[in-house]
């Protein structure tokens, strides 16, 4: 199997792990040290050269509603 390429986004805009304080490892994303500030709709495409799939989850943190 042809290894994938993972990248996260945050509100339609790539994330990068200095940027928001995020671990983005082995395809699984971390937020440490939660804000309001994050709250808003990640997503994650996966792809290769046999295809590519994206998946999306909103989150929501303490007082903040995305």
């Amino acid at each position: 199997t042809p290894t994938p390429t993972i990248t996260w986004y945050k509100g339609g805009r790539e994330i990068t792990s200095a940027e928001y304080n995020l671990n983005v490892k082995d395809g699984f994303l971390t937020l440490r040290s939660a804000q309001d500030s994050d709250a808003s709709i990640y997503s994650c495409l996966i792809e290769n050269v046999a295809g590519r799939v994206e998946g999306r989850i909103r989150v929501d943190i303490g007082s903040e509603r995305f």
